[in-house]
């Protein structure tokens, strides 16, 4: 997860599933606009990518 100064500031995801969904603890970030680069795939080379843009709010 990156910041939008594209500082990573968190790569742990919780679990994931291969349904495709995933949860992320987002406890210890603050309020603001994030990106999350989900990436499909073997674990050595990745065959899909995608960015998302998340909005924490409190």
């Amino acid at each position: 997860m990156l910041n939008v100064l594209g500082q990573e500031v968190s790569s742990k995801i919780i679990s994931n599933s291969i349904g495709g969904s995933f949860e992320m603890d987002l406890a210890a970030q603050t309020e603001g606009v994030y990106f999350v680069e989900i990436k499909a795939g073997s674990t050595g080379s990745p065959t899909n990518s995608t960015v998302k843009k998340i909005t924490v709010v409190r």
